[in-house]
């Protein structure tokens, strides 16, 4: 794994690692504090990259759970003794094992009870759904409130006025983007552009200035707006949910050879095939104790 470390603005900075964008705030020469640990899958690397690089994680700000998110929290906790912040909702889930293996849903148990260890942690500092801002380490950092990819998603905002916006904005197209509840992601987009902060940065991955966010929530839209054709394309008769994953995966040209892939991708068809009957472009229907989706008349 590659990872580099690049300046934002001022005192904020990232750590740049495969689709992952990890910001840090630098409270002086060698203690920051992370926003977001990056992935479970390279955590050991991760934490070796920033010793190698002569700095000490004081804190970190989590965004939410995933795996992807949260992936070194443990590990950091446990060796630089990191005080960590985290959301009421997400605080209980890391300090309970069996909550936390729950929330890796897709992965296979084996994987899930293996990992516990690196993510599991106690948060020092908890954020309430109406707090907006929250002090970590002697310093103040801005918090938005930003539900929709999980229900208790978070962003915050440095000292140097860079919004951190977690997975509540992608800057790139993306096959499928995942989202817990569509209609507070498309809500709580449009809040983000009410907002006003010099740079914008994004999980996956980058950052903008605030003139660029509309460009890139336009284009956050698009794929949802994608998804919803694809998938009223699909359901032209009546159809259960494997089979609807089944020709959504040919599709899109998705590796099926590819478990992680597969369990992923499967994660994600919840989602939008809850927004699209909410929507009434398809009709839901149990049979035989199974759901089935249908095109509408």
């Amino acid at each position: 794994m590659r990872f580099k470390i690049e300046k934002i603005k001022d005192n904020t900075w990232c750590i740049l690692a495969r689709d992952t964008l990890i910001p840090f705030y630098k409270l002086d020469e060698n203690n920051i504090v992370l926003i977001d640990s990056g992935s479970v899958f390279f955590a050991g690397e991760l934490l070796r990259f920033i010793e190698e690089n002569g700095l000490h994680v004081s804190g970190i700000l989590t965004s939410h759970t995933h795996i992807d998110h949260i992936g070194a929290h443990g590990l950091l906790q446990n060796k630089h003794h990191s005080e960590i912040a985290a959301s009421f909702v997400d605080s209980a889930i890391s300090s309970n094992k069996n909550e936390l293996i729950d929330a890796c849903g897709y992965l296979p148990m084996d994987m899930r009870t293996s990992m516990w260890r690196t993510v599991y942690f106690n948060a020092d500092a908890v954020i309430m759904p109406t707090d907006t801002e929250v002090t970590l380490c002697g310093t103040k950092f801005g918090v938005l409130q930003l539900p929709g990819h999980t229900a208790s998603h978070l962003g915050f905002v440095t000292p140097d006025d860079v919004a951190y916006l977690g997975d509540a904005m992608i800057s790139h197209h993306s096959k499928i983007a995942y989202a817990h509840n569509l209609p507070s992601e498309i809500a709580t987009r449009e809040n983000i552009l009410k907002t006003d902060h010099e740079i914008y940065a994004f999980a996956h991955k980058g950052w903008c200035t605030k003139e660029e966010l509309p460009e890139i929530a336009e284009l956050n839209q698009k794929m949802i707006d994608e998804m919803m054709d694809i998938f009223t394309e699909i359901i032209d008769h009546e159809m259960g949910q494997d089979e609807i994953f089944l020709a959504l995966i040919a599709k899109l040209g998705i590796d099926a050879e590819d478990p992680m892939k597969m369990l992923q991708s499967r994660a994600y068809l919840a989602g939008y095939l809850s927004y699209l009957v909410l929507l009434g472009r398809a009709k839901l229907d149990f049979i035989h104790g199974c759901l089935r989706f249908s095109p509408v008349d």
